[in-house]
């Protein structure tokens, strides 16, 4: 029942994610190539330690971390319940202005309201708070993911930064010092 609960939040997010990538705006093709190298690497790392975790060592990508006691498990789908709605709403919030990690948007607008009021990096903020979640409930696989993902998105959010502040130099970086990178009161 847990792990149908948080399939159907990654459905969601996916779904979401994938129906509103149609309206973004035009990308312009100034990214850095090793920027996206990285990311091209990133994703096939995760596809086949996933691959290879899951149908390989299929009992090390179950075994829990946590618990497997129904506290953990519902706390765990509430998180990542929680954690995908939050980076549905950053996403939603930024509207038009959204584009994949480290891309350059045409005209793009600074956007310093809703869940980035007082978090640079909601959506990947909500991500890592729903993998978090699905730790708790699903077993270490998640671990992986969490680990992996937390330092490719610092080093996406760092690179996101001195970009906007080449952008925007005066308004971000005073939106700078009144914001969290991803967690308020913590990073």
């Amino acid at each position: 029942m847990y792990n149908l609960f948080i399939s159907l939040c990654w459905f969601i997010f996916f779904s979401i994610w994938f129906i509103f990538s149609r309206t973004a705006k035009k990308t312009l093709d100034d990214t850095n190539p090793d920027d996206r190298a990285l990311t091209r690497l990133i994703m096939a790392i995760a596809v086949i330690l996933f691959l290879t975790v899951h149908f390989t060592y299929r009992p090390l990508a179950d075994y829990p971390v946590f618990p497997p006691t129904p506290v953990f498990q519902s706390i765990g789908c509430v998180l990542c319940a929680a954690g995908v709605a939050f980076a549905i709403w950053a996403r939603m919030h930024l509207g038009r202005n959204w584009g994949m990690p480290m891309s350059v948007k045409e005209k793009p607008d600074l956007i310093t309201t809703g869940p980035y009021r007082r978090i640079r990096h909601p959506i990947y903020t909500g991500i890592l708070l729903a993998m978090f979640g699905c730790l708790l409930t699903a077993g270490f696989m998640w671990l992986i993911w969490l680990l992996l993902y937390s330092g490719y998105f610092l080093y996406c959010a760092r690179k996101e930064e001195n970009r906007m502040l080449a952008l925007f130099p005066d308004e971000y970086g005073e939106y700078l010092k009144r914001t969290w990178m991803f967690l308020p009161f913590v990073v």
